[in-house]
């Protein structure tokens, strides 16, 4: 178990963001948005001259929007995910993907409103970025919802509420388009089978006597979350045989992308936290299931995503760790020691699962360098050997 002090002052920092000094600026910048918005210059100093229109455009697009945790604006996030790709060393492909992975989502109000949201992003940079945001955008969850919306919202965890959902989407499916219909044709097959499998609904009937906010529907896209990460990983898996080895774009923004949603994670609510930290979980063990049990090992390697998924581990863990500290530190312990608890059982169990080694900052650094080995290799179009 890890021990319950609270003193932090030996707690070495594994998120320290050192790099190259036209990153730090711009990360630095972001943080004082309000008062100093960042100019073109010092977009293209920092992630190249090329990123620009794929910055404002999304700085546009998510215009008004914030973090619910953070309050800062959802371009923000973007542009974190971004300069953390960039600092590892990926390429424009990759760091595009980033700064637009959530547009198309964010701006989609209803499952309808996405197809035109990624033909105006294929219109304006590229059928492969297009492609790319689509499989970075969870279009189970913008089809679960429409069905959901059909749906009682206190309907309990049964097999009667599985029916109700089944119905409302085969309802969503009849009221949509023909061309509605072809765009979404996979995820309504992969719902549908979803909704008419053995689901334990154990823990949510257990959730449901013991949250008054609870609702199945939630529940069930909590679920749902899953088809979503292995379309992302099993497109990736098909990539790299492909390729031989080249970097898959959605799968390694992904993983980027999680590690920044945890480090801005809630410090204090433990319904957040828990959410955050089985999302993180499900991307871990689906990238194992569906992509690194899929590739060989050294193409594996090569693409970084083994290297960058055993970096997301020590990170999950890293932040729950640090975390527990804040809470038992800053916190009233009459009133958080429950949450303390949790997120120290949390750490321990993952910390086990993920075989999180105690000297973590210094095993992380070795591991980004060999993912910026690899990509400095590959961006001079050479052949990348595993150390």
């Amino acid at each position: 178990m890890w021990e319950l002090d609270t003193n932090t002052t030996a707690v070495p920092v594994l998120d320290r963001f050192e790099g190259d000094k036209a990153l730090v600026h711009l990360s630095e910048k972001l943080m004082e948005w309000d008062e100093a918005p960042v100019k073109d210059s010092e977009i293209a100093n920092a992630l190249g001259d090329g990123m620009v229109d794929a910055f404002r455009y999304t700085q546009r697009k998510l215009a008004g929007r914030v973090r619910k945790v953070t309050g800062e604006p959802s371009l923000c996030h973007s542009a974190d995910v971004s300069i953390r790709a960039a600092t590892l060393g990926y390429g424009p492909d990759v760091i595009k993907a980033c700064l637009l992975h959530d547009v198309a989502e964010d701006t989609s109000s209803s499952y309808d409103q996405l197809p035109d949201a990624l033909d105006e992003i294929a219109e304006i940079f590229s059928t492969t970025l297009a492609r790319d945001v689509t499989l970075l955008t969870n279009r189970y969850q913008l089809l679960f919802q429409a069905a959901a919306r059909k749906v009682n919202a206190k309907i309990e965890p049964s097999q009667r509420g599985l029916d109700a959902f089944r119905a409302a989407l085969d309802v969503v499916r009849f009221e949509s388009s023909r061309e509605l219909v072809d765009f979404y044709a996979r995820e309504f097959a992969s719902l549908s089978s979803f909704l008419q499998s053995n689901i334990d609904l154990s823990e949510a009937t257990t959730a449901c006597s013991r949250n008054r906010k609870f609702t199945f529907a939630k529940f069930l896209e909590r679920q749902i979350y899953g088809l979503y990460i292995h379309d992302i990983a099993h497109d990736s898996a098909h990539r790299v045989h492909r390729s031989r080895g080249k970097v898959p774009v959605p799968l390694v923004v992904k993983s980027v992308d999680i590690i920044d949603n945890v480090r801005t994670s809630e410090v204090s609510n433990r319904s957040t936290l828990d959410k955050l930290a089985r999302k993180a979980e499900t991307i871990i063990d689906l990238i194992e299931i569906s992509f690194l049990c899929e590739v060989p090992q050294e193409l594996a390697i090569t693409s970084t995503v083994s290297i960058l998924h055993r970096i997301v581990q020590i990170r999950l863990v890293d932040q729950i760790k640090l975390r527990r500290r804040a809470v038992a530190e800053n916190f009233s312990e009459t009133r958080f020691a429950s949450l303390v608890r949790f997120l120290a059982k949390e750490g321990t169990r993952l910390e086990a699962k993920y075989r999180v080694p105690k000297n973590r900052v210094e095993v992380t650094e070795k591991l980004e360098n060999e993912v910026r080995r690899i990509n400095e290799g590959l961006s001079l179009g050479g052949q990348v050997h595993p150390s």
